[in-house]
């Protein structure tokens, strides 16, 4: 079991923006883990073992990889093979040798082309005969270089870690992989892909000590929204109580590569702006329908956007942070970001905070919780204490919320926030500084940073109940994380940065998920139902919602 508050977690992604925000999550795990065991000790060092797996290659070297299962769609994975490298491809290899070569012509189709970043890994590896998973760059990841979440993916994986659907490619011109009902035939319990998951998840769970949950991270507006909601229905029939957090990313754009001209050109330009209005449609029933299977088996439902509405929204302004909202690769790492801050405390060797901990704190009548971040927390020349002292008189902290439709100016019920990369020699003033004022704030009374925060959290009624932390480690910011952060302009790529990022529930949390069902409620569902969304079922989601969301609306 892992040491600290919690035991091991396994991972889910479903859906190609689902990956970006993954790869950028395994990216910060990575940057954190001491390969070589020559760093400095961490006041708060982290537990890996939560979220990382021990294992060995056939050859007898041990690895350390995620506990991941992840699913996109056939040709979406760039250079990467399904299998990954890290343990090379000796069963393939193995069934090979079994064949006959007089009868059997063995013919593979080539893997693309590495990524500018990726050849840059292997550049260092050889110039420094070192691992990959060792190497510190400041390689610059080009927006337009980004074929797939897969091109700047730095820890290497198992090789049942990447999953593929067979049935449709990615950002195909003219089939769209959007309602949610096209994942019903994957879901069947016959069905090759689902023994598969029942499969690999139980492979993990066996090698798990004392797993406590799951954590999703899911496409909310494409189909792989049917697939985690199927996933999320076995897990609840298969593993009980177990904890489920499912992060659902709304990608940025609308078309996910469908061009309603590319797939139905005999139809007139009328007609088709009506096909891509109903794709845009499906991708809204999507995030619904995993909205409403996610209140009905008990997760813990976290939509996540840097767009302010469901639908047709504006992005939410980062003022330090210079954004493509166009681009998978940079929105997905603000999501990331914020997802590994929020959940650092239950990662922790000291903590006393676990993921169920987290889990049950969470739990409300929606199952739903909002996301918050301030990137960066940016302290300038001031104290910590400084800092609490002018928010609480109403300097504006920069809070940008990345769940849609959410202001989170009403009191919250329950916060979980994490403050990181506080330097111990900017926490308060030193003693000779403090006389020389002539006063003492409240927070410069505070013994601790983690006494601040829970101060400033209860001040003013900004929560009713929290859960606050403050850690010392900084977000990794380094390669191949955006390029947003220097010293001094743009001399020098600075390495960690300070961030700070909630989990609330509450009024907003509710207004949020019921701005949500008004959308869906409106809309002309009946030329979609048939054998993959029956009527029942549509009328029983369409209940639940109005019930639990709107009828509660405050």
């Amino acid at each position: 079991m892992p040491a600290g508050g919690g035991g091991e977690v396994i991972t889910l992604q479903f859906g190609n923006y689902a990956n970006h925000v993954g790869a950028h999550f395994w990216n910060l795990q990575d940057a954190m883990i001491d390969y070589t065991g020559q760093e400095p000790e961490s006041e708060d060092p982290i537990s890996h073992d939560v979220l990382f797996r021990c294992g060995e290659t056939p050859s007898g070297a041990p690895t350390y990889t995620p506990r991941l299962l992840l699913y996109d769609l056939r040709d979406s994975t760039s250079a990467l093979s399904q299998e990954g490298v890290l343990y090379g491809d000796a069963s393939q290899q193995a069934q090979v040798a079994s064949w006959d070569p007089e009868r059997v012509e063995r013919l593979m189709q080539p893997l693309d082309e590495p990524s500018p970043y990726h050849q840059h890994l292997e550049q260092l590896q050889t110039q420094q005969a070192g691992d990959r998973g060792h190497s510190k760059s400041e390689f610059v990841v080009e927006t337009e270089h980004v074929r797939s979440w897969s091109d700047y993916l730095r820890p290497l994986l198992h090789p049942r870690t990447v999953n593929l659907v067979p049935t449709h490619c990615h950002e195909d011109p003219a089939v769209a992989f959007d309602a949610f009902w096209l994942a019903r035939p994957l879901l069947q319990p016959t069905a090759q892909f689902m023994e598969t998951f029942e499969d690999r998840v139980r492979a993990y769970m066996e090698e798990c000590d004392t797993p406590y949950g799951f954590q999703i991270v899911a496409d909310a507006d494409t189909a792989f929204a049917g697939i985690a909601a199927g996933a999320i229905q076995h897990l609840r029939d298969e593993y009980g109580r177990k904890g489920i957090m499912c992060y659902a990313a709304h990608s940025p754009g609308h078309s996910l590569g469908y061009d309603a001209a590319t797939a139905h050109p005999e139809l007139d330009e009328e007609h088709q702006a009506a096909k891509t209005a109903a794709h845009a449609q499906h991708r809204l029933r999507s995030a619904a329908y995993l909205m409403y299977e996610c209140m009905q088996y008990g997760a813990t439902y976290i939509p996540l956007s840097t767009h302010d509405a469901w639908r047709d929204g504006s992005p939410r302004a980062f003022l330090r942070l210079d954004v493509d909202y166009s681009s998978r690769y940079h929105t997905s790492a603000i999501m990331a970001a914020a997802i590994d801050t929020a959940t650092l405390p239950y990662r922790l060797h000291s903590s006393d905070v676990s993921f169920a901990h987290l889990m049950s704190a969470l739990q409300g009548p929606a199952s739903m919780a909002g996301m918050t971040t301030v990137l960066p927390f940016e302290m300038d020349d001031y104290y910590l204490s400084d800092m609490f002292s002018r928010l609480e008189a109403g300097q504006d902290l920069r809070v940008v919320p990345l769940t849609p439709s959410f202001a989170p100016d009403l009191t919250p019920a329950i916060t979980a926030c994490s403050l990181r990369g506080i330097n111990a020699t900017k926490v308060k003033p030193p003693i000779a500084v403090l006389r020389q004022r002539g006063t003492m704030s409240a927070y410069d009374r505070c013994d601790s940073p983690n006494e601040m925060l829970q101060r400033f959290l209860g001040s003013g009624r900004r929560a009713r109940q929290f859960m606050a932390r403050v850690v010392s480690h900084g977000l990794p910011v380094g390669s191949p994380f955006p390029d947003w952060f220097h010293h001094g302009g743009r001399a020098g790529r600075s390495v960690t940065v300070s961030t700070m990022a909630s989990l609330e529930t509450g009024p907003a949390v509710h207004a949020s998920a019921a701005a949500l069902a008004s959308t869906f409620l409106a809309m002309r569902h009946r030329p979609y139902l048939g054998p993959s969304w029956e009527r029942e079922e549509f009328d029983e989601m369409r209940q639940v919602l109005s019930d639990r969301l709107l009828d509660e609306e405050q």
